[in-house]
């Protein structure tokens, strides 16, 4: 047994030598199952403390909000840091290995 334990990196086997998997799957579905319940009382609680009517106007809002979030990163993604030379201050490429401008190998990004 405790040769198994060795292979399978101190994991749980079953008799077989196969890992079992099975504590972490139920634990996975006992996570889940608690944040459901703490969303319905988040949601119960919302909704009787300010109202039905403003909770789904509300509910509504966030839900045009992210979906007009994701609309307007998809035309116009994040860019990165901008990256430049040390030697000579030339802005390069996000790929670049060296400055093509005057060949050194030292560079840095700046926001």
């Amino acid at each position: 047994m405790a040769e198994e334990a060795e292979e399978s990196g101190g994991r749980p086997t079953d008799g077989c030598g196969t890992v079992n998997r099975g504590a972490r799957i139920e634990m996975s579905e006992k996570r889940w199952w608690l944040i459901a319940v703490a969303a319905l009382l988040a949601v119960l609680m919302l909704a009787g403390s300010i109202g039905l009517a403003v909770s789904v106007g509300l509910a509504a809002a966030v839900g045009a909000g992210i979906l007009g979030h994701r609309f307007y990163r998809a035309r116009r993604p994040k860019k990165g840091p901008t990256v430049y030379c040390l030697g000579c201050g030339k802005i390069l490429p996000s790929t670049a290995r060296q400055c093509k401008f005057c060949g050194s190998a030292s560079w840095s990004m700046k926001n």
